[in-house]
């Protein structure tokens, strides 16, 4: 997989904002369609005819409804999109083709147009009340599933029939990874955080054991010996300036994990090809793993977390500008595919805006965010 980028496709999702918060199948919104099974076949083609003969393609909004459309509920396989008998053509046609395929799935959340909706199986707060999240998605209003029925319960239930499919390889599961364990005061399953981040690590291990390999969207270090992708170690890198007690973002992360653990630097350099200078160059930093999203910005300008600018398949130019930004990928996860297997063993700020990093094999990186040129002289 390390010489390979992330490939993420975001299929489908209902509107966001929701216009109805509390959805049941009466008032659900009808879901936005942008690329079905046969489109993603089609992009298999594509890819292939790019010179793009690897790619981890991760399929989000495969499940009922799309992208955070009924959570914890994956099946049956979204008929708008062509439904089960199309998604495994896919998935073969992509693995006939030397690609990895694998899906998006969700194990923390819950939303109340799901069948499951069962309260005894949702995280109490101290006062009794239910634990609903930062706030609505395409679904409307989520709710914290509880990780010890999530794990009991769900992800026996849902991820062997998902691995059925021919899913195999780096298979991701949401939001596992970003989040600081929720203790649960439901009586029928009390957890405290100790546990609760037991019963997740269990997730992420047995997803390993089902499909290979597992990823999620975070990298709490908790979760690291159980994780091998990271779509981001960390939110905006630019985010120092927003706190007073910070003056520079330095890679501990990396300088940590990095060899055990693929990662993307954070969530601004997640399509880097088409973002900044500066971000690209967080990624030679960084030593970092390419982690494409086609439609990864579904919300309204502004509240996108992974940016505004995407990547589309609106019509022929979207597609050809999203197949340079993903050969781009494919050029540089060949050409830094060794650091992911070597340790960041040093890091220097350097004067004049200069960085540099020193990997275990030897190989420095050193990186000029300043706007003059700078030669460079290895010694």
């Amino acid at each position: 997989m390390i010489d390979a980028p992330m490939l993420r496709i975001r299929q489908g999702w209902k509107p966001y904002p929701p216009t109805i918060v509390e959805q049941t199948l009466e008032n659900e919104p009808e879901m936005i369609v942008k690329m079905t099974f046969d489109d993603v076949r089609n992009l298999v083609d594509s890819l292939k005819a790019h010179g793009i003969d690897k790619a981890n393609i991760c399929l989000v909004g495969w499940l009922i409804r799309g992208h955070d459309g009924r959570d914890p509920d994956t099946f049956p396989v979204e008929p708008s999109l062509g439904g089960e008998e199309k998604l495994r053509e896919l998935i073969k046609y992509a693995q006939d083709n030397g690609f990895q395929i694998t899906g998006h799935t969700n194990r923390t959340d819950i939303y109340h147009i799901s069948r499951h909706w069962d309260e005894d199986n949702m995280v109490r707060k101290a006062d009794g009340s239910l634990s609903p999240k930062w706030g609505p998605d395409s679904g409307g209003q989520m709710y914290d599933l509880c990780l010890k029925p999530s794990h009991d319960i769900y992800f026996p239930m849902y991820e062997p029939r998902v691995r059925d499919l021919g899913f195999h390889g780096l298979e991701y599961i949401d939001v596992l990874s970003i989040i600081r364990p929720h203790e649960c005061y439901n009586p029928a399953h009390p957890v405290n955080r100790r546990e609760a981040a037991g019963y997740l690590h269990k997730m992420l291990e047995e997803t390993r054991d089902l499909f290979g390999c597992v990823s999620s969207e975070g990298g709490y270090d908790y979760c690291c010996d159980a994780l091998d992708f990271v779509l981001y170690t960390t939110m905006d890198v630019k985010r120092v300036n927003q706190y007073e007690i910070c003056d520079e973002h330095v890679p501990m992360w990396q300088m940590v994990f990095n060899g055990y653990v693929m990662s993307n630097v954070c969530d601004q350099t997640v399509n880097y090809a088409i973002k900044t200078p500066d971000l690209q160059a967080r990624m030679h930093e960084y030593g970092a793993h390419p982690a494409m999203y086609i439609y990864s910005r579904y919300r309204p300008l502004g509240s996108n977390w992974m940016g505004d600018d995407d990547l589309t398949m609106e019509n022929e130019a979207d597609e050809q500008r999203t197949l340079a930004a993903i050969r781009k990928a494919y050029d540089f996860s060949k050409e830094h595919a060794n650091l992911q297997l070597e340790t960041l063993d040093y890091h220097e700020i350097l004067p004049d805006g200069r960085r540099r990093s020193t990997f275990s094999d030897g190989t420095v990186v050193t990186v000029n965010y300043a706007d003059g040129s700078y030669e460079y002289t290895h010694k």
